[in-house]
């Protein structure tokens, strides 16, 4: 399970962190219970939507009028387990950036017409120490006209959106997954905030990334981070796929690929702490084949369904994004920030752009 989430974290689900992450929130309506299906919430509610996820909250759960953060320290709930990210960061060498590597996330990207164009790999992580932006970064993007991530960060906070987090033809988790992974599942959800009537029905990719993902930690990730400066400079801001897209990926795996995905979620949930870490340091490496070897360190045992998910979610996507790149690369002057997994390999942006006659040079 782990590299499923590893994946997700360094091979670009952006919404993965927002929508996953709840334990110290709970969506809840005591007063009003859930609202009609397909009614829309206030705009003020909207706002408090956005307002929560730029804290690193969930904010997608549907079927609520109102939304009120509970933090977790309201009620019991599951040991802290452990994470580094919200501890201080240790003095050595693997917690700041590599001064020496073969290998690099930032890229310059030039046709010999246009103005030059950038492409960052990311981690979705709301770690300061990636979210520091060195002077080679923060460089590029003043030079830049418009920053363009995978996902616009506001169509993230579409209540409509988590509609597909949750079943509704009636079947339930247990129905899917078998009542002894289920009422595991819906308990270890309760320690995360989710109320049990939706933890009973929440589909399993759904509840894998809830689980699976870093604590929040109030700090904004890699890609809020570049927006808000980016928004300061008035630079536009685009975005490669729709939330929609990006949740379908997770949606559209086969129903057994994402039971055998859970029950490795819940048997390996204590080794969380360690696998961010070594993503977080073989990203600080800044050497793309670090990144790629952290991830399948912590792949599934099933090495089928993990070459699906990763086809899925990288080599499929990429060919997505790649060709909508294009225009903001014509138009010149372009920050493209994507997951680091999107950048190397064969499949990977930088040997398809180079394939369309793009000159890449290494800046970071």
């Amino acid at each position: 399970m782990i590299g499923f989430v590893a994946a997700a974290l360094a091979g670009g689900l952006l919404l993965a962190p927002p929508a996953a992450r709840a334990d110290s929130l709970a969506i809840l309506d005591s007063e009003h219970g859930e609202r009609p299906h397909g009614e829309r919430l206030s705009g003020a509610a909207l706002k408090q939507r956005e307002q929560l996820y730029r804290q690193g909250h969930t904010v997608v759960l549907p079927d609520f009028r109102s939304v009120h953060a509970q933090p977790a320290g309201a009620a019991k709930s599951a040991a802290h387990d452990g994470t580094t990210l919200n501890a201080p960061a240790r003095k050595s060498a693997a917690d700041t950036w590599s001064a020496t590597s073969a290998g690099s996330l930032l890229w310059r990207i030039e046709d010999g017409h246009a103005q030059p164009s950038y492409l960052l790999g990311t981690m979705h992580l709301a770690d300061p120490r990636l979210t520091r932006l060195p002077p080679a970064v923060r460089t590029a993007l003043a030079a830049s006209r418009s920053l363009t991530t995978e996902v616009l960060s506001e169509q993230l906070t579409d209540p409509s959106l988590g509609e597909l987090m949750f079943f509704r033809d009636g079947r339930t988790l247990a129905d899917v997954a078998g009542a002894a992974l289920a009422d595991e599942t819906v308990r270890l959800l309760a320690g995360r905030g989710i109320p049990r009537r939706l933890a009973q029905v929440s589909k399993p990719w759904a509840a894998i990334l809830t689980l699976s993902m870093p604590r929040p930690n109030g700090l904004e990730h890699l890609e809020l981070v570049l927006e808000r400066q980016a928004r300061e400079a008035g630079l536009a801001r685009h975005g490669l796929e729709t939330a929609t897209e990006q949740f379908a990926v997770l949606d559209g795996m086969p129903m057994s690929d994402q039971v055998l995905l859970l029950k490795e979620t819940i048997a390996g949930h204590d080794q969380l702490a360690g696998m961010t870490e070594d993503l977080v340091r073989a990203y600080l490496s800044r050497d793309l084949d670090q990144v790629v070897a952290a991830v399948d360190a912590h792949a599934p045992r099933d090495r089928r369904v993990y070459a699906e998910f990763r086809h899925r979610l990288i080599d499929e996507r990429n060919v997505r994004m790649l060709k909508r790149m294009l225009p903001r690369l014509a138009e010149g002057g372009a920050f493209v920030a994507v997951g680091a997994l999107h950048l190397p390999g064969d499949n990977g942006l930088l040997a398809g752009l180079r394939r369309l006659g793009y000159r890449l040079s290494p800046v970071f």
